[in-house]
């Protein structure tokens, strides 16, 4: 009978063989938690980069748009935050970049209508747009510079983008 007892006694784990298991799977654990979390906060930061690219190229495009259908512009010779035109009907028009409050965006105005251009969700560096214009060789060109960042995003999960382009100009 004692030799039962003996036989019994080995066959299950000792305390430290759990523990050691235990420990193996919480480190496992915290891993693959972290790499889920790094994961989604990469999503993150994907998307509004995204967000704000879409902004700033809609915008670009608007204004490129607009400049190559407008009778003159004014020159800038250095980087400026307002650019004046005069539009394909005639009215004088421009780009600025407009605050309201904390909130910086471009805008195009026209006559008494004031247009915003990037989305309320896209916060526009205050320093970060810029025009200038070549009214001396030909073909005339306007240089637009434009960095924002995604709105209430901050820290590893929010990016600064930033555009650029230049646009030659219809001359008359």
């Amino acid at each position: 009978m004692t030799k039962d007892l003996k036989q019994k006694s080995y066959m299950g784990f000792s305390l430290i063989e759990m523990l050691v298991t235990v420990f193996v799977f919480a480190v496992i654990a915290i891993i693959s938690t972290q790499s889920l979390s790094n994961s989604l906060r990469s999503s993150t930061k994907t998307n509004s980069t995204l967000k704000v690219r879409e902004n700033l190229d809609f915008t670009l495009s608007t204004m490129e748009r607009l400049l190559h259908n407008a009778k003159s512009i004014d020159c800038v010779t250095s980087n400026a935050a307002t650019l004046n035109y005069i539009d394909e009907y005639g009215n004088s028009a421009s780009f600025v970049r407009a605050t309201s409050g904390t909130d910086v965006y471009i805008a195009s105005n026209s006559g008494a209508m004031n247009k915003r251009l990037t989305s309320p969700d896209v916060v526009v560096d205050s320093a970060g747009v810029l025009f200038s214009s070549d009214c001396i060789n030909i073909p005339h060109s306007v240089y637009i510079n434009l960095k924002a960042r995604a709105k209430d995003i901050s820290g590893s999960e929010g990016a600064d983008y930033s555009a650029s382009t230049k646009i030659l100009l219809r001359n008359y």
